[in-house]
């Protein structure tokens, strides 16, 4: 058992994690695996915006860093292109000061990308976002298409208000969904179509207000009726405020129970959102993973690996890192690895074909160098085994980097999303806090209560007028894009900011923090006398209101 440095509280390396750490070549590490995740989020800025010069071309750019953050920032078109060298910053190592220290003055000399983005067309407010078209504010997805406000969306199109998405199509306020198909308010949900309100429901086609149905259509409910009636009932519902349709749907839920995660089709696994993985323990949102172990987003087919968040597809051996490319090998201790990178650690942004690095940052296609200085193959390995002692001196090698040098604070970044703290909670574990976070308010040009129900009652010109928050009374804006989309669907224009949007969307997501639980089933005919005496780990916490059930009996329930 170990007590973390970071939180304090008691975290155990099990035998299993230890044999991973010997094919890694990493000592056992000194933060549990949220304190772990945190930190590695706390360098991962998707959604707060600013807008300033390029430090090379000079032109007004969108950026993730503060205008006054101390680092260079190139626009997207300058960080890609020839016009500057990442080696003309190296810099030799300094064997009399911690290595942390050095790579952190690197860091603020090293240009940074405004933007994290490739191949996206008609898609300037983006972020983390690859082969994209015609998006607006989406963020962490790749292949989306005409997307507005969605988050992690993957080969989507025509979505909004979409977050954890896949393979799906004119999909409105849903989240965690595959293969879903003109729906709307449809959580936790695969193969749907033309449906509403829906939670943990499989092959449904026009379904409304149903939870934990699967194979059905024309079911209003959880209820059974012939296609007239079915739609009879829709409409009567549909009467109703769509605040009121939305209460109604999240009482009845409750009715109903839950599994005890949303894994499917995985042996030996544990956390939530696994598919088609084996021997994942504590992982979260992994797709055809084999052996991993405290994974945050893993893409398919990710292989021995550990402590780890948005791993690239085919990857393998990755540890400690924030961000590899597919087909990487061997990363560790680093943010952001692009494609086929191999033998990296504690580095930043370095891409494609890039081999044998270490303390580095922006190289593309370069090997064997140590912040961002190039050296011989064997003057490569000969220093980076001293550097590897003197890290072990100073207490570094093996440590995640330190909070205190990401160029974020930490409520601009993923990490307020996932592990949300107070500023003072912030502070006392070492993390940067930004207190002049960009808000525009009192210019809205409508008052909300004067803004029609009926989609159809509004025209183009609410596209020119400033909006309030109802909940926060920040200003946003309409496009013409969304508004077009709201009218073919018949969705009233929303009354909440696109990022208060996207945390109500959130606290739909299970957290990523694993409780122990006995099964709450007491049903007869479930192969258990009283209650189930089964127990498992869930994201469910003890004081949550919904029923929990063991896979085995959940399963009964549901046939």
């Amino acid at each position: 058992m170990h007590v973390c440095i970071q939180c304090r509280e008691v975290f155990e390396t099990t035998d299993a994690d230890r044999a991973l750490l010997i094919r890694l070549d990493a000592p056992e590490p000194v933060v549990c695996p949220t304190c772990s995740m945190k930190r590695k989020f706390a360098f991962r800025n998707e959604r707060t915006l600013y807008t300033g010069a390029c430090a090379l071309c000079t032109k007004n750019t969108l950026s993730m860093f503060y205008p006054d953050s101390k680092y260079t920032v190139y626009c997207v078109e300058c960080i890609n292109s020839d016009r500057w060298d990442p080696l003309f910053f190296g810099q030799d190592i300094d064997f009399s000061r911690p290595f942390f220290e050095q790579f952190g003055e690197l860091l603020k000399r090293v240009p940074r990308a405004a933007l994290l983005t490739a191949q996206c067309e008609n898609s300037d407010y983006v972020n983390y976002t690859y082969y994209t078209k015609n998006s607006y504010l989406s963020f962490g997805g790749n292949f989306m298409e005409d997307c507005l406000y969605c988050n992690l969306a993957q080969k989507c199109k025509q979505c909004t208000d979409t977050d954890f998405a896949l393979d799906s199509e004119l999909c409105y306020e849903c989240v965690g969904i595959q293969n879903c198909y003109s729906c709307r308010y449809v959580y936790d949900s695969q193969s749907c179509h033309t449906s509403e309100f829906l939670k943990d429901c499989a092959d449904c086609s026009d379904c409304f207000l149903c939870c934990n149905a699967k194979h059905k259509s024309y079911c209003f409910m959880n209820k059974q009726y012939a296609k007239e009636e079915y739609e009879k009932k829709v409409g009567e519902f549909k009467q109703k405020s769509l605040t009121e349709q939305i209460e109604l749907f999240e009482k009845f839920i409750l009715n109903f129970p839950r599994r005890c995660h949303y894994n499917y089709n995985s042996e030996g696994c544990t956390g939530e959102y696994i598919a088609k993985s084996k021997d994942c323990t504590d992982c979260y949102g992994m797709i055809e993973g084999e052996n991993c172990r405290h994974v945050h987003t893993g893409f398919p087919k990710l292989r021995d690996s550990m402590r780890c968040c948005y791993a690239g597809e085919n990857a393998e051996l990755i540890y400690e890192c924030l961000g590899t490319g597919a087909d990487s090998q061997n990363i560790k201790w680093c943010i952001v690895a692009v494609e086929k990178c191999f033998n990296i650690e504690y580095s930043e942004f370095c891409s494609t074909s890039s081999s044998n690095l270490f303390g580095c940052s922006g190289l593309k296609q370069k090997e064997y160098c140590i912040l961002n200085k190039q050296y011989s193959k064997d003057d490569f390995f000969s220093l980076r085994e001293k550097l590897v002692e003197h890290m072990k001196k100073t207490g570094e090698w093996g440590e995640t980097f330190d909070p205190s040098i990401s160029p974020f604070g930490y409520n601009e970044t993923v990490a307020m999303d996932c592990y949300p703290m107070t500023k003072a909670e912030a502070r006392a574990q070492g993390y940067n806090w930004r207190d002049d976070m960009p808000v525009n308010s009192g210019k809205e040009t409508v008052v909300q209560g004067r803004i029609p129900e009926d989609i159809h009652a509004i025209d183009e010109s609410i596209c020119k007028e400033i909006l309030a928050c109802e909940k926060t009374g920040k200003n946003y804006r309409i496009t013409k894009q969304e508004l077009a989309f709201y009218k073919r669907f018949n969705i009233p224009l929303p009354r909440l900011h696109p990022e208060e949007r996207h945390k109500e969307r959130m606290k739909r997501r299970n957290p990523f923090i694993l409780h122990h639980r006995q099964c709450m089933c007491d049903q007869s005919g479930h192969d258990h006398a009283n209650r189930c005496p089964v127990e498992f780990e869930t994201a469910y916490t003890l004081d949550r209101q919904e029923t929990v059930f063991c896979w085995a009996c959940y399963q009964k329930e549901i046939a």
